[in-house]
């Protein structure tokens, strides 16, 4: 462990110290959090707190949730996880990153609160966004579960609303490999007598019945609120028109005292997945903040880093869409969306995956996923004690995949070089499979504008 970090101390002295001070990376369990929280007496992080957990889908959900309240005048906080370029990245107050200042205030007043306990990088980090939002007078603190739900340092505050997005299989050393018993983790940041908004469409039963034993009012995808394309414009949620970007959709749901609501609005196909947004409206209405189609254009354009982000190399000008899908899950859902972006822009050349994987993941679900859209596989791994070597993933790709060039790369890096190489100016630089590898690429790229 290094030494405890003094007053001069950087954000990356700090940083290193408390990356130092748990013997274990990841460990779930709300005792130490708890009782770190109580010795701060913090008191309400916000007039209103809104968790959001699931497998897929909580950065974007959030980030809905944050511009809409910030559209309509109030102040608000966000924590999210991980971050891809800088810590500040985790903590928002008003939209923007806290500074390296506040953060290394936050982390005095932890470590000093904490005298002997042990403290995670995670838990940490949790609890300075705490400790920033409760001196900063916000109106709604948006948080983003790390792992889980139950046991996640998250939820050591309660709730006024919970919302649950997909659900599918990951983390299995922590979660568990069963869509049930992963359902019962994430239903635990769910409050008795509070609203719990789900968006996963195939509900584990786990949920609904620990919604019912707390008391729980259970907001549910296809019940309770729904946002589907007029039938005129497309064939079910993941549907879009080839001959133009632009759809009608209508918003269903209720907002306080079950109260009906309804929002009509043109959206642009293919910039939102329409079962997370559908979650975040609902969370809206039901915090009396439903915004109007003005705003719920602006809403589905919101950048969400690295979520099927459109960018261009630095250098050379290729396209290059960075996406952190690391599950089966999250690789269905970037498979859909390459599928609509072949429709929108059919001149779209070939597919060039870079990818680099945990070693925990399901990496032959995810390639049967994205087969059928990618051209040419490029493993690699990263510099990271979990990442599965690039030769074994490699060769676990080659099982599945006929037809296609695959080759392996001792770095992100490197693999990315050669698909540049390659790329002819209609291609497309796909880079995916985990935080690590978008983090590794997102410097070279800068962002591009949204194709008319």
């Amino acid at each position: 462990m290094t030494d405890t970090p003094d007053s001069a101390a950087s954000l990356d002295d700090w940083l290193r110290y408390i990356g130092s001070v748990h013997p274990r990376s990841i460990e779930l369990g709300l005792e130490r959090g708890q009782a770190v929280l109580t010795r701060m007496a913090l008191g309400k992080l916000a007039s209103q707190i809104v968790t959001v957990g699931g497998t897929n889908g909580k950065g974007s959900t959030v980030a809905a949730i944050e511009f809409g309240l910030r559209r309509q005048g109030l102040r608000t906080g966000a924590y999210t996880s991980p971050h891809l370029d800088h810590f500040n990245e985790r903590v928002r107050i008003d939209g923007g990153c806290v500074g390296d200042a506040q953060l290394c205030e936050a982390f005095a007043v932890i470590e000093q609160a904490r005298g002997d306990i042990s403290l995670s990088y995670f838990e940490f980090a949790t609890l300075a966004a705490f400790y920033l939002f409760a001196k900063s007078g916000l109106d709604v603190v948006v948080l983003e579960v790390g792992l889980g739900g139950r046991l996640d340092a998250v939820n050591l505050v309660d709730a006024d609303i919970a919302v649950i997005t997909s659900i599918s299989i990951d983390h299995v050393d922590w979660l568990g490999d069963d869509r049930d018993v992963i359902g019962f983790e994430k239903a635990g940041i769910a409050r008795g007598g509070k609203p719990l908004v789900c968006s996963e469409r195939d509900l584990p039963a786990t949920i609904t019945e620990h919604a019912k034993a707390i008391g729980s009012h259970l907001y549910h995808i296809g019940s309770e609120f729904d946002l589907t394309p007029a039938a005129s414009s497309t064939q079910g949620n993941e549907a879009i028109s080839a001959q133009s970007s632009i759809a009608n959709w209508s918003w269903y749901g209720q907002a306080g005292g079950d109260t009906a609501q309804r929002l009509e609005a043109q959206l642009p196909s293919g910039n939102f997945h329409p079962d997370n947004l559908a979650a975040a409206l609902q969370t809206l209405a039901l915090l009396g903040r439903l915004p109007g189609p003005a705003v719920l254009n602006q809403i589905t354009d919101v950048p969400v880093p690295a979520r099927f982000e459109r960018r261009l190399d630095a250098q050379q000008g290729k396209q290059v869409l960075l996406d952190v899908a690391h599950n089966p899950g999250g690789a269905t859902r970037l498979a859909s969306r390459l599928q609509q972006l072949r429709a929108l822009e059919p001149h779209t050349g070939r597919i060039i995956a870079v990818l680099a994987v945990m070693a925990d993941k399901d990496l032959e679900s995810m390639t049967i996923a994205l087969q059928s859209e990618v051209d040419i596989w490029y493993i690699a791994q990263v510099e990271e004690a979990r990442c599965m070597p690039a030769r074994e993933a490699a060769q676990r790709v080659e099982a599945l995949v006929t037809n296609a060039e695959i080759q392996h790369f001792p770095t992100v890096t490197e693999a990315y070089d050669m698909a540049l190489h390659r790329a002819h100016q209609n291609d497309l630089i796909l880079v995916t499979g985990s935080f690590y590898t978008v983090a590794e690429i997102r410097h070279a790229s800068a962002p591009q504008a949204n194709p008319e």
